[in-house]
């Protein structure tokens, strides 16, 4: 993954609009992706898991060239927006602006290397045992901004990694969707 790209791209396109109109503290953006993983529970309650193949199918199918944008869109609001996988992609989106605002930029840790036995601790936990872990990492007072960016990055894609998940496809979607989206989402904040 290309982080500092996605940091670049998350936060031009956070700008583009509007949620940055308004300066906000850090905490606003940590609470933000929070809000996120709380997304990405609900989600897995409700069973709501990504049909790619499907997406991967259905959106590409041959189109009207005025229409293909369209379709796409389309194509991605019925087969992955809300998903668990789109909601862990919008974790690392809201995570990515941050990084953006405060002008960080990602260093991988180790090469993002993951054992097996590292990603076999994330198999026996639950999903609310993992959301909460990333929560614990993101509140972390005595802890600096960048270091829980990095660590809550980190432990998403290691998350991810243990259950097959593709989650740089995931945020490349989801950031290509995002960018055809009205300003601030629709939402007040």
């Amino acid at each position: 993954m290309n982080y500092n790209e996605y940091i670049r791209r998350a936060y031009d396109t956070a700008c583009k609009h509007g949620f940055h109109d308004k300066s906000q503290p850090k905490n606003h953006w940590l609470m933000m992706a929070i809000t996120e993983v709380a997304e990405m529970v609900e989600a897995d309650r409700k069973e709501k898991h990504a049909n790619v193949a499907m997406f991967k199918r259905e959106a590409f199918s041959k189109q009207p060239k005025e229409n293909r944008n369209n379709h796409w869109i389309y194509c991605f609001e019925l087969f992955i927006k809300d998903t668990f996988e789109d909601e862990m992609a919008d974790v690392c989106i809201r995570l990515f602006d941050l990084a953006g605002v405060l002008g960080y930029q990602y260093y991988p840790y180790n090469k993002e290397i993951f054992p097996d036995d590292y990603l076999q601790s994330f198999r026996n936990q639950s999903v609310t045992e993992k959301a909460f872990d990333v929560c614990k990492i993101l509140t972390r007072i005595n802890t600096a901004t960048k270091t829980r960016f990095q660590q809550a990055i980190f432990y998403l894609v290691s998350w991810a990694k243990s259950e097959n998940i593709d989650l740089e496809w995931h945020i490349a979607q989801k950031m290509e969707y995002n960018e055809h989206r009205v300003k601030m989402h629709g939402k007040k904040y």
